[in-house]
């Protein structure tokens, strides 16, 4: 029999085969993109056999994954930031490289340049991309099941998919929202957010349950009730096949760091989190981007929200890259 040095080197000539009959692909398909999409496609920007390989280097150090809480859903990060890993910094430059000069990577700052107050055909020569964080983040049963929805801080985020849906691992799918959908979701947010400063001041209970039994009067039964602007954001998000969750925590006023003495002035801060209503599967399934192995989709950061939906067998890997204009 072959040994598994011979057997690898096939696999590396056919992944190489397979990379140039894609390039030409890439090429065409990037042409023919939508001149301002809010998200695009990048095929074959790594090989299968890439993809393993780096998800295997990084296996081997379990020390180097990140468990630390994440500020977007408090739960562990279950990341690996690849610093320490050689072969993953190699392919990290070689991905950048790609994207900074993919057709891609013009567009979407094209796009972003006339949306902050420049025309379609504002020229991107006095600004470029500039790479500013990138990590593998790890999805499995036993540990980070899925992403809560949320929009990135970035220009533009790239999602390259280091595992196979239905072979690696299922469900875990990528939901992305249009930009129009985006918006009254954020619209939805504010007003939520809104109203429930409103019912602070007024010493209201924020969003109480419309099962009260008091039927002594109709202002008892008004102030226990949903709103109609709070019903209409609540129809709102359903129909994205979302759900919300009152978060409050009790913050410092002006900052500081005075909560390990619990001393100085704070303030109940409330917020509204957004989660997957995993009853609209069908409202889900129509906005779940679907990514081939080795394959990315580049999409942008700011205003557009995305997550991930729970992971239901096996384990996801996906590189993660952040992008900024200067």
């Amino acid at each position: 029999g072959r040994g598994g040095g011979e057997e690898e080197e096939e696999e590396e000539t056919m992944d190489r085969n397979r990379r140039s009959r894609q390039d030409g692909k890439n090429k065409e398909e990037e042409e023919e993109e939508d001149s301002s999409p809010t998200m695009i496609r990048l095929h074959g920007i790594l090989t299968p056999h890439e993809c393993k390989k780096l998800v295997r280097s990084v296996c081997k150090e379990d020390q180097e994954w990140n468990m630390d809480i994440d500020s977007v859903d408090s739960f562990p990060q279950d990341q690996h930031d690849v610093y320490t890993c050689p072969f993953a910094m190699r392919l990290v430059k070689q991905i950048d490289s790609r994207v900074q000069a993919s057709a891609a990577a013009n567009i979407m700052l094209k796009r972003i340049l006339s949306s902050n107050g420049g025309t379609k055909t504002n020229s991107t020569n006095n600004h470029h991309i500039r790479l500013i964080g990138h990590f593998i983040r790890r999805y499995s049963v036993e540990g980070r099941i899925g992403f809560r929805p949320h929009c990135d801080s970035s220009l533009f985020t790239v999602n390259l998919a280091l595992s196979e849906a239905n072979v690696d691992y299922e469900g875990c799918g990528l939901v992305v929202y249009k930009e129009s959908e985006s918006k009254r979701i954020s619209d939805a947010v504010d007003a939520m957010e809104e109203e429930i400063e409103i019912k602070k001041k007024n010493k209201k209970k924020a969003f109480p349950a419309t099962d009260s039994k008091n039927d002594d009067s109709k202002s008892s039964q008004k102030s226990y009730s949903v709103s109609d602007n709070q019903q209409s954001s609540l129809i709102l998000l359903q129909q994205m096949g979302l759900k919300p969750t009152i978060t409050t925590t009790n913050s410092a006023i002006g900052g500081g760091n005075d909560q390990e003495d619990n001393v100085g002035p704070r303030k109940m801060m409330s917020s509204v989190k957004l989660d997957f209503d995993h009853h609209s599967k069908e409202i889900l399934r129509r906005r779940t981007v679907n990514i081939s192995q080795g394959d990315a989709l580049m999409h942008e950061g700011h205003g557009i929200y995305h997550g991930v939906t729970t992971i239901t067998k096996g384990t996801r890997f996906v590189l993660i890259l952040f992008y900024d204009v200067v």
